[in-house]
């Protein structure tokens, strides 16, 4: 729920394609601030899954002074496109348009959190464009995009089980038909070649190692960052969380506290 300390702008902001992308701001209603963050999103279902406790993650960085800006990329929720004519490189123009609508805001540099194939872009954009990001906070970044990319495969194969009781195209052929120029429908997203090729492409390891000034948050454990107590919330569980309170306090323990900033236009 939204507190009386808040207050929350919805929109679109343009791109330079003329497509625009669906934003939302929200601001502290004391100043000065702290420092902003913009909320990078998961992808396809994992998106679905998690736009609650986006939402409700953005209002508590709001609640503590953070000026909170959350968006979708193109071909997602409420912004113009079409999934399967997006890729990685679309998500991180997406992203480097709402940093510039948040620098131009507040005048100083957002700190980035993302989730899962979000994380991935918010340290491909940081790595790439360090002087517009204060820092990353990254929820479960991907470590292997060919992995990802075959997770989302094998969403096309329990849907073949679904439906026809058997697998009438393996992992292998749908991947060779998305390389001919048919899209695979994974649970309503539709994976085309270029969005599939920069995916599996992606090394996280190796991306990590390029971005300043990064702090990761693993909820399934791991040895390159601080581990979390806390669920999946971007996947189809027994239980639901849409508020994972461990998660929040850690995000925002991570944020600089000082204030530091007002609205400049």
């Amino acid at each position: 729920m939204m507190s009386g300390t808040t207050r929350e702008r919805l929109g679109f902001v343009p791109k330079r394609s003329g497509e625009s992308l669906y934003v939302a701001v929200l601001e502290p209603t004391s100043t000065p601030w702290k420092v902003p963050v913009v909320l990078v999103p998961a992808d396809a279902e994992e998106r679905t899954w998690s736009q609650r406790a986006v939402v409700n993650l953005a209002r508590r960085l709001c609640d503590e002074g953070h000026p909170a800006l959350r968006f979708d990329f193109l071909g997602q929720g409420e912004s113009d496109g079409a999934f399967e004519e997006t890729d990685l490189d679309t998500r991180v123009e997406d992203l480097g348009v709402v940093v510039g609508r948040a620098m131009a805001r507040y005048g100083v540099s957002p700190w980035l959190v993302g989730l899962r194939l979000g994380a991935s872009v918010a340290i491909r954009f940081a790595a790439s464009r360090p002087a517009e990001v204060a820092g990353v906070v990254a929820i479960e970044p991907i470590d292997s995009g060919e992995a990802s990319l075959q997770e989302l495969l094998r969403k096309n194969l329990a849907n073949q089980l679904l439906v026809h009781r058997k697998i009438v195209m393996n992992r292998k052929e749908l991947r060779d038909r998305i390389d001919s120029g048919t899209p695979a429908n994974c649970n309503g997203f539709l994976v085309a070649k270029r969005y599939a090729d920069s995916l599996a492409a992606v090394d996280g390891k190796a991306d990590r190692a390029r971005c300043m000034h990064l702090q990761v948050l693993r909820l399934q454990g791991g040895t390159d960052g601080e581990v979390v107590d806390t669920p999946p919330f971007w996947i189809a569980t027994q239980t639901f969380q849409s508020y994972p309170a461990d998660l929040f306090d850690a995000v925002a323990r991570l944020l600089p506290p000082n204030r530091v900033t007002k609205p400049t236009g």
